[in-house]
């Protein structure tokens, strides 16, 4: 019988090749660290982030967040960051400045020439595009 092979090249879960292995597929692997590793963290965050944008259903949708949550535990914990306190930063943030709970969305900003901010936005333009109101 032939084997047919599928490319991966992408971080999974960590039980998940002894799973597989245990139904009969090969598994070629290997570790990462370092560099790769973090590297490999976010690219699994935008996957998963992709997969939460995409899913449906209230149970698909726990599932992907659990899946963002895995990966940004490790990405705490490589930084070597209490992930408890990480929340607690993020509490606190929310107390600040809020949370997402209420659907507002800013269309644009107008802002003084010498707004003591105007230099933050004119310094992302890929965020925040400036608009040409003269031409």
């Amino acid at each position: 019988m032939k084997n047919r092979r599928f490319y991966f090249n992408k971080m999974i879960r960590d039980h998940l090749p002894q799973m597989m292995r245990n139904t009969g597929i090969n598994v070629v692997s290997h570790e990462v660290n370092g560099d790769e590793y973090v590297q490999r963290l976010k690219n699994k965050l935008v996957e998963e982030a992709d997969e939460l944008c995409a899913a449906i259903t209230p149970r698909e949708v726990s599932e992907e967040i659990g899946d963002v949550l895995e990966v940004l535990k490790a990405l705490a914990q490589y930084h070597d960051l209490d992930f408890s306190q990480v929340v607690a930063l993020a509490e606190q943030k929310t107390s600040e400045k809020g949370g997402f709970l209420n659907p507002v969305c800013i269309d644009y900003i107008e802002i003084p020439e010498n707004h003591p901010k105007v230099d933050y936005y004119i310094q992302r333009p890929q965020d925040y595009p400036e608009y040409d109101q003269q031409g």
